[in-house]
């Protein structure tokens, strides 16, 4: 009896666990905590069943929104084809939010080419426009923690 409901009691513990770890990462709308093309095999990316490791052509625009505590966040893909974009970013942490655009590369895991980088203060609304871009290349914004923000790219 007593093993039945020392079972029963595993079950529910670890069944309540996985439904936490499920739901904390539903804010996260394309990024992740890891860069396009560093997917670490211990780590799921959001919103997607396979790695980071694609890129898009940006015509329009594309959302993006995330909240963590202590690791770094960045765009699930990277994107390609525009000459510049406007950065639009609402910080709702009550830290400053450092944004930074990186140039994709097949060595990711070794370095990241920071191109550029703006902060954003708590609680305000930045649009911030990157410009001298080269289309054939592909880039990707990261996001530095602690943050919570929500916003989108929209190609010049």
């Amino acid at each position: 009896m007593r093993k039945k409901i020392f079972s029963l009691l595993l079950v529910v513990s670890l069944t309540m666990t996985s439904f936490t770890s499920v739901f904390a990462a539903t804010n996260n709308i394309n990024v992740s905590t890891t860069p396009p093309g560093t997917m670490n095999n211990s780590e799921i990316s959001t919103y997607t069943v396979n790695p980071p490791d694609s890129y898009i052509d940006l015509t329009g625009k594309m959302e993006f929104e995330g909240t963590a505590k202590s690791d770094d966040l960045y765009l699930n893909k990277a994107f390609t084809g525009v000459k510049g974009v406007d950065v639009n970013v609402k910080n709702n942490s009550s830290s400053t939010l450092k944004v930074t655009l990186y140039k994709y590369s097949w060595y990711q895991n070794f370095h990241k080419e920071a191109i550029t980088s703006f902060t954003v203060v708590p609680n305000q609304y930045v649009i911030h426009p990157i410009t001298g871009l080269s289309s054939s290349s592909a880039y990707y914004l990261g996001f530095s923690a602690p943050c919570d923000f929500k916003g989108f790219l929209e190609s010049r």
